[in-house]
């Protein structure tokens, strides 16, 4: 993401451990730059970490599909501490 970090979850979280941007395109069928958008604080014109909902189920399936265990509380945001 460039020389700034966006610390904006769960979005950052969730991107991050499916493999980053460009792979989470690949996943959904959307652009690198709209999955960054997710990223982006909304101050900055993103989404402030939020992942729109409709992708939600595609990413847990290929998650589940990469042994990593994502779910509806990680991508809400309410995610329990591991």
């Amino acid at each position: 993401m460039g020389k700034t970090k966006h610390d904006a979850n769960p979005a950052t979280t969730v991107v991050a451990r499916l493999g980053g941007c460009r792979t989470v395109a690949r996943l959904v069928g959307v652009s690198p730059s709209a999955v960054s958008r997710w990223c982006t604080p909304a101050s900055l014109g993103g989404t402030g970490g939020r992942i729109p909902q409709k992708w939600w189920q595609h990413l847990i399936a290929s998650g589940k599909d990469r042994g990593i265990d994502i779910t509806v509380n990680e991508l809400s945001g309410f995610a329990c501490p591991r």
